[in-house]
């Protein structure tokens, strides 16, 4: 017996017995399934569609042959869970524009950073009730930040607009330190900021005084370079980092990079690596139109790389024949996923779940003109889908 999960429902398979006549499932979502268990009959054939399960519970199985009218001995049982279908949230921050979406390893915090203007940058903190599932965040009325833990980050030292936008974060695998992607005073250099937190994944216990600025990309006559980053990763380790975004005012001048550390999440040195992942290397992607990267995600085991265009919500993968090397082969494996909102949806942000089995995005609805910006009217709208590799 085979079972094979899909969205809201699991396919069952199992080898012929000669003289069969109808074969027996017994199912349940307990477990220790025996012929006490619900039962479903099937005539002849050696493969059926279980539909209409919820998604998320574990459904488990076993299976009998009748020939003759006598019934066989049940098969070892076999289990699986159907996925959620995709969905979406919608609600409102005035004035404010998310950019990207992350959670805790167990799924029950969600973050979310905003952002309203130049050096206006924060993370806002939800509480899942349910593991993974957007729709179970605590309910707010309308603007009101205070029924959330909120950290608004000020820049230490530099110029007023030091920090400029800040466009992704992650944290450390253990949550105890937060890295900030950001742009400069005059949008000339990328810089990562990082944070200690007293709490692992506790935004409420970020300690202010402990922010380090790092300079990822300085802006240089000689070399192309990265002033306008978008997005980040890093690899299993954290001893390497890819950033995505584009150098100079065009975002047309893609640039996706990959710099080591000096060790596990240390930015004491950073060594840019590999040749230049410029606009020819760029064009590799081809995912056509200008849009950099709004997200890089790497698969768990550094053999592919997502990428997220965000203007019309397409997630497209790219495998590479070195584990977390964009410098080894790299090839186009095409449109993965396309994010379940309408066309007037500037999306930001892309995570995954820990099994990296499920999508997680965040979007703004797009102004009156079709732009994506700042304004009264602006909708944050964050969404989940069943993602395969």
């Amino acid at each position: 017996l085979s079972v094979t999960a899909g969205v809201e429902q699991n396919s069952l398979s199992w080898d012929a017995v000669s003289g069969a006549t109808d074969y027996k499932i017994y199912w349940n979502t307990t477990g220790n399934v025996d012929s006490s268990s619900s039962a479903i009959t099937v005539n002849g054939a050696t493969t059926y569609d279980h539909l209409f399960l919820t998604g998320g519970t574990t459904y488990y199985y076993r299976v009998s042959s009748v020939v003759g009218g006598v019934e066989s001995a049940l098969s070892v049982q076999q289990g699986a869970t159907p996925a959620e279908p995709a969905y979406s949230v919608t609600f409102r921050y005035d004035g404010t524009l998310s950019r990207a979406i992350k959670f805790s390893p167990d799924g029950t915090k969600l973050f979310v950073l905003i952002n309203s203007g130049y050096n206006s940058n924060g993370i806002q903190q939800f509480e899942l009730s349910t593991p993974w599932d957007l729709r179970t965040r605590i309910e707010f009325n309308n603007y009101a930040y205070d029924k959330f833990i909120k950290y608004q980050f000020n820049v230490a030292g530099g110029g007023s607009n030091d920090s400029k936008w800040t466009n992704d974060f992650h944290f450390n695998q253990d949550g105890t330190k937060l890295f900030l992607l950001s742009d400069s005073a005059n949008a000339d250099d990328a810089r990562v900021r990082e944070y200690n937190l007293a709490t692992p994944y506790e935004i409420s216990s970020v300690d202010s005084s402990s922010q380090q600025v790092h300079v990822i990309e300085e802006s240089n006559s000689t070399q192309s370079h990265i002033d306008h980053p978008n997005s980040f990763d890093f690899n299993n380790d954290g001893t390497k980092i890819t950033v995505g975004g584009w150098d100079g005012n065009n975002s047309s001048n893609q640039r996706i990079y990959e710099f080591s550390l000096a060790g596990p999440y240390d930015f004491s040195s950073i060594t840019r690596l590999g040749v230049a992942f410029d606009q020819s290397f760029f064009d590799k992607f081809d995912t056509g139109g200008s849009d950099p990267p709004n997200a890089l995600i790497w698969k768990a085991d550094g053999t592919k790389l997502l990428y997220l265009k965000g203007s019309v919500g397409e997630v497209y993968s790219y495998s590479v024949t070195v584990p977390f090397d964009l410098g080894s082969t790299l090839t186009a494996e095409g449109l993965k996923a396309t994010l379940v909102e309408s066309s007037a949806t500037c999306f930001t942000g892309l995570t995954l779940n820990v099994a990296q089995d499920r999508l997680f995005y965040v979007a703004n609805d797009r102004l009156a003109n079709g732009s994506c910006g700042y304004g009264s009217s602006v909708d944050m709208i964050m969404g989940s889908m069943p993602f395969q590799w």
